[in-house]
């Protein structure tokens, strides 16, 4: 039985040479008049085009995370410092208006909030304290305003 090389004219750039692992070498391939070859021509750029939107909407995603853990940052921060604040003046029985300067200065220091406001309720039973603030974006225009309020009750004896 003869074998399809067998069959095929000798000169023929169909056929492959030995060793090369059924690629064409180079002087068999035809050249078209732009200077390509003709059978890798029929790639329509569709990795390209992929890449070029998809690279853009990976880059926004990937931006939202990091302003979101931004803000998520803040406020965690914001109701830690808060409730420390509740625990020194209810259990503690520190003065209300000092721990209220020390936690604005570590908002204002350590978590960056801008136009952070605290506010303080000493109460017979409840030591309310309110955070109020910015929280920093990436941007300046992108900033978002938030509120935690946190309380701890007053320990003590009660008759």
């Amino acid at each position: 039985m003869a074998r399809r090389r067998d069959l095929l004219p000798t000169g023929s750039a169909v056929l492959p040479r030995p060793g090369r692992c059924g690629l064409l070498d180079r002087a068999d391939r035809t050249v078209n008049d732009r200077g390509w070859d003709d059978r890798t021509s029929d790639d329509r750029g569709s990795a390209t085009l992929t890449t070029v939107v998809l690279t853009p909407v990976f880059v926004v995603v990937a931006l939202a995370a990091f302003q979101a853990a931004l803000w998520t940052h803040a406020r965690t921060e914001s109701r830690a410092i808060a409730r420390d604040a509740a625990v020194l003046v209810a259990r503690a029985g520190e003065a209300s208006e000092a721990v209220e300067a020390s936690a604005a200065q570590l908002l204002d220091g350590e978590v960056r909030l801008t136009e952070s406001v605290i506010d303080i309720d000493d109460g017979p039973e409840l030591v309310t304290v309110t955070v109020r603030g910015s929280a920093p974006g990436m941007f300046r225009w992108m900033q978002t305003e938030f509120e935690v309020v946190e309380a701890v009750p007053r320990e003590g004896f009660r008759p």
